[in-house]
């Protein structure tokens, strides 16, 4: 093979070609590439044929392009700036950065509708919140009435003490309240409400009518729309209250778009006044809705005739009494049988100091007490009634009044296993009891 002016093997001549473009001359010396057009990406060549290749660019789900879109978009900002120009937002941008208004105390009519955001999710939690304030009236018997799920009618009656007329007219204010007076009082507070902000709330968001009488001669009947009072005129009624809740959200239409179907709503309402009815069985409880019979159960000394009442034979015959005490917690109810336990359709309610709350937790403490006795996935009914000082736990925690905080959770949760399995007797034998317990008949009397 020759060597000098030999030409170069066919790979070396597409070497020297390349570098010929990139400017590097005949001789292949180096220089600098070519700057591409501005706002064109430079493409690739082909090594052989000399034609421009285009780039693929890779294929984006939705993430990837929000991502490659912003990428661009701190781009365009970063050369802004750069070139000294003020960045140009965007729509959402200009919308957040032009919220400058001074500050300001909102008006009490605005202040009851966003309070009532947090007190009335929906009709049953007016339900709720008027029974409550039957019950911490002494009322012995309660009426409810509902249409459309409540979302066109809740009527609450009772026949407990009710109220004068300068004490019904203070009640529609924020705040107010017979039930405290101090923030001390919030210790071992006995009574469902203590806030003073449900009335108000579902006054600001409804058509509201209060009639009441503390001595079953003259009574006083309040209308308030929207939170406005409309007029306060005198009527005759027996001792007693009455709340009439008509048009429930009616002024705040994005929070009545989301109410449920009515069946759902009236399923929700049963389950308030279900709740109520079982924490105090001495109370006789009705329910209608649309005119038709739900609820009617009668007073009783025995809480599992309230159980049989509410659900039937089908679950009382099932439950076995719980009762139990370690230290200052109490616990009592009803546990039901392991063999009767189903993967879904249980009862499972809590009762801290007569007041229903959500913990699951609990109930989750309480299952553990079963341990083996139940296959994987079995959920026993359960109703339990916690009773212990009122300085070992905190009711204040949300308006809805349904959570609690204890003072040592952990003691709580290890006594409530025990008592169930205690109640559960030879069925859990395998599982040894804690020490310090007493079981059945220490000293605990549950009449089921």
């Amino acid at each position: 093979m020759e060597c000098g002016g030999a030409a170069a093997p066919p790979h070396g001549r597409a070497r020297a070609r390349a570098r010929q473009r990139r400017g590097g001359g005949a001789g292949g010396a180096r220089g600098p590439a070519p700057r591409a057009a501005a706002g064109r990406r430079p493409q690739r060549r082909d090594a052989g044929a000399g034609r421009p290749v285009r780039r693929r660019e890779p294929r984006l789900d939705g993430r990837g392009r929000r991502r490659a879109a912003g990428r661009a978009e701190l781009r365009r900002l970063a050369r802004g700036a750069s070139r000294g120009r003020r960045p140009r937002l965007g729509a959402r941008r200009r919308s957040v950065s032009a919220v400058t208004a001074a500050i300001a105390v909102l008006a009490p009519q605005v202040a009851d509708q966003i309070a009532a955001g947090e007190a009335v999710e929906r009709p049953a939690s007016v339900v709720k919140e008027l029974i409550e304030n039957a019950l911490d009236a002494g009322a012995g018997a309660i009426r409810i009435e509902i249409e459309d799920g409540g979302k066109s009618l809740i009527r609450v009656s009772d026949d407990g003490a009710g109220m004068t007329r300068p004490d019904a007219e203070l009640a529609l204010a924020r705040h107010a309240t017979s039930k405290i007076r101090e923030a001390a009082d919030l210790i071992g507070v006995a009574t469902f409400g203590f806030r003073g902000e449900a009335l108000p709330a579902i006054a600001s968001v409804s058509r509201f009518e209060l009639e009441t009488s503390s001595d079953g001669d003259v009574a006083t009947r309040l209308r308030i729309t929207g939170g406005k009072r409309e007029s306060v005129d005198d009527a005759v009624r027996q001792r007693g209250t009455t709340v009439t809740v008509r048009g429930l959200f009616f002024n705040t239409p994005a929070r009545r778009k989301f109410l449920r179907a009515q069946a759902t709503e009236t399923r929700a309402a049963v389950e308030a006044v279900t709740v109520l009815a079982l924490t105090r069985p001495d109370v006789a409880f009705t329910l209608t809705s649309d005119d038709r019979p739900l609820i009617d159960v009668r007073p009783t000394t025995r809480p599992l005739d309230r159980v049989h009442a509410l659900w039937g034979r089908e679950l009382a015959d099932t439950l076995l009494p719980v009762a139990y005490r370690e230290g200052p917690l109490e616990v009592r109810g009803f546990a039901q049988r392991p063999a009767q336990a189903k993967p879904a359709g249980r009862k499972g309610y809590v009762f801290v100091r007569g007041r229903p709350i959500r913990d699951p937790f609990i109930l989750r403490a309480a299952e553990a007490g079963y341990r083996s006795t139940i296959a994987p996935g079995d959920r026993p009914s359960l109703i339990l009634f916690l009773e212990l000082p009122g300085d070992a736990v905190d009711v204040n925690v949300h308006p809805s009044k349904l959570e609690v905080r204890f003072r040592d959770k952990f003691f709580v949760e290890k006594v409530v296993e025990e008592a169930v399995r205690a109640a559960l007797g030879p069925l859990a034998a395998a599982a040894p009891l804690g020490a310090g317990g007493s079981g059945l008949g220490a000293g605990v009397s549950w009449d089921g």
